[in-house]
C-alpha cells in the first residue's frame, strides 16, 4: 500500500501517511514484487474502461519501481515456504499471504490499510492511514 500511496497525485495521497514516510526516509521502504503485480492488474483492468487513466496510473507506476528500483523484493523458496503456512490460515487472501509472507522472512511490518488480512499472519503490521492516539 506504501507504493500504490506515494504513486497517487499529491492531492490525493493521504496526509497522514506522506508525512510518516518523509519522517522516516523512502529508502528505508521496501516494496514486494507482489505488489507490483497487483498494481499492474488494477492497470489492465483499468485500461479496460479508461485508457487515458490507466496511462497516467502506468507513468505512476514506472515512478515507483523508479524509485525502489533497489528495494523490490521477490518471491524465493523460503518465502513460498511461508506463503504456505500464512496462505493455509482460515481466511487469508492468496495475494496478501506472499506480501505477508514476505514481510516476515525478512523481519519487516507491512504498511496497509488492510490490517485484517496481514494481522492473521503474526507478523507486525502498521497502519498510518488511520489517525492514531
Amino acid at each position: 500500500m506504501v507504493a500504490s500511496e506515494t504513486s497517487k497525485p499529491e492531492r490525493r495521497r493521504n496526509p497522514r501517511v506522506t508525512s510518516w514516510l518523509a519522517a522516516h526516509g523512502e529508502e528505508r521502504f521496501y516494496v514486494s514484487t507482489v505488489t507490483i503485480a497487483e498494481l499492474h492488474k488494477g492497470i489492465a483492468l483499468c485500461r479496460r474502461r479508461d485508457a487515458e487513466q490507466a496511462q497516467r496510473l502506468r507513468a505512476s507506476l514506472e515512478d515507483v519501481l523508479d524509485r525502489f528500483a533497489e528495494r523490490l523484493l521477490p518471491v524465493d523458496l523460503r518465502i513460498a515456504r511461508l506463503w504456505a503456512e500464512v496462505a493455509s490460515l482460515p481466511g487469508a487472501p492468496p495475494i496478501d499471504s506472499f506480501v505477508a509472507a514476505t514481510a516476515l522472512a525478512r523481519g519487516l511490518p507491512v504498511v496497509t490499510r488492510n490490517e485484517r488480512d496481514f494481522r492473521r499472519s503474526g507478523g507486525t503490521v502498521i497502519n498510518r492511514y488511520e489517525a492514531t492516539t
